[in-house]
Formats: C-alpha cells, structure tokens, sequence
C-alpha cells in the first residue's frame, strides 16, 4: 500500500514526484538506497517505508520472488526506467547522483504531441555532452547515445 504525505491511499504503480508512505508485508524487500526510514507498523506483520521520490523507482520483491515496481516522476508521459541507484545525500548542481544504466521510456503519444518541439540535453560535470532534438534520438533508436 502506498500514501502520500497527507496519508491517502493511492493506487497504481506511476506517481508524481514526492514524499510517499509505503507499508509493505514484512517479507518484502527492498535494495533501494533512497529509502529514508523504515519502522514496524502499528498493524502486525507490515513494515513502512518512507521515501521520496524525484524522478526515481522502487522495487520491492516478494519472499517468491515477485516484483512490484513504483515510478516517481514529474514527467507523465516519460520514465527513467534502468538500474539506476541514487547515492544518498550526494548532490551536484542540486541534482542527485547515481551511477548505472539508465532507460528513458517516452510515451507515443507525447512524441505525436510534442515530441517534434522537444529537446534531449544530457549534461554531465557540469558541461554539456549532447543536445539533440527529442526526435531525432528516438529516431535513431537510441544508438546516438552509444558514441558519448
């Protein structure tokens, strides 16, 4: 079960950015680092998870082996999607940190939209590496980026 920082219920696995509750069955885990606190819960057998998620995911994992996936993002037609981890606390040019193989995952009907106005920007230390219209890297599937 999932709340927002007022305490509603929500339901589905994509969220706007911000501060969740999660109370999970005490068997599931979880191996995300952004995971701020977690505490028993006052009902028996639940954990709560407190997170807050910008531009992110969670995954929890049943003690079978199922994977339940939250998406966090401002965006509502875009994901980052990927073993992306966010190192706790560390920030640059007020951005967090992480380090993996990240996926963006565009939906159609944004590319129909605004895709065509839509600019990809990828910087890195600061410094620009890449600035290409949204379009032509999907168009390309993608393999632009395989030369940064």
């Amino acid at each position: 079960m999932i709340f927002d920082a007022k305490g509603r219920l929500l339901s589905g696995g994509d969220f706007p950015n911000g501060f969740y509750y999660i109370a999970a069955r005490s068997g599931y885990k979880t191996k995300s680092a952004q995971i701020i606190t977690q505490y028993s819960c006052a009902l028996a057998g639940y954990t709560v998870y407190e997170f807050n998620g910008v531009e992110n995911r969670l995954e929890f994992a049943s003690p079978e082996g199922e994977t339940f996936t939250f998406s966090f993002s401002s965006h509502a037609y875009i994901s980052l999607r990927g073993g992306v981890e966010f190192i706790p606390g560390l920030r640059q040019g007020g951005l967090p940190v992480g380090k993996g193989e990240p996926v963006i995952t565009i939906r159609r009907d944004f590319m129909d939209k605004t895709g065509a106005d839509a600019v990809f920007v990828l910087n890195r230390n600061e410094g620009r590496l890449y600035k290409a219209s949204l379009a032509s890297v999907v168009d390309s599937g993608g393999e632009v980026m395989q030369t940064i």
